[in-house]
């Protein structure tokens, strides 16, 4: 479903999880739709959060659709970081730090398409997979994916809570 929901329509929610390459890639890429001037202040920001001493992240795309004409605004998005507190259990240089890019000229009736990567994970865990996936979202999606790809080979296990059914899987035969 696409009913929007506190004035936001989201069209797309899309999460990919890549065990295939040397570190570990997590991608994201949401596309919404702002209905009404109430949903300008709440949804004008993407955040997305990394771990500096081991991840990386790459803004892949940041456009505002707005009737047939697509703004890649990237370059003029303004970003903010926060330190957030560290996990317990885990020293002072593994806080996590949040990235909010604020994007600018937002209208009502704007569609926003934003994706992202954050590459890499903790060298404790070695070759070592594990991960929870969570595949849900706080209002209706007309589009929802998720991805996970693992090396040729590699045995995964997948356990579903409140699950419709078994995910499809597919064995890429090129590698």
């Amino acid at each position: 479903s696409t009913d929007p929901v506190n004035g936001v329509r989201m069209f797309l929610m899309s999460t990919q999880t890549n065990y295939a390459t040397p570190k570990p890639e997590f991608y994201y890429r949401v596309v919404i739709q702002l209905v009404n001037a109430s949903s300008l202040s709440g949804q004008s920001t993407v955040d997305l959060s990394y771990i500096p001493k081991y991840q990386t992240y790459f803004v892949t795309g940041l456009s505002i659709i707005r009737g047939d004409e697509i703004i890649d605004v990237r370059g003029k998005a303004i970003v903010r970081f926060n330190q957030l507190e560290a996990p317990i259990g885990s020293d002072q240089f593994e806080s996590p730090k949040q990235v909010m890019i604020f994007i600018p000229g937002l209208r009502t009736g704007d569609t926003v398409d934003y994706s992202y990567i954050v590459r890499g994970t903790q060298e404790a865990f070695q070759d070592k997979i594990f991960g929870i996936f969570e595949h849900g979202a706080y209002i209706p999606v007309g589009r929802f994916y998720t991805r996970v790809l693992v090396p040729k080979g590699l045995k995964l296990n997948i356990f579903g809570i409140n699950s419709p059914a078994e995910p499809e899987r597919f064995d890429n035969a090129g590698g």
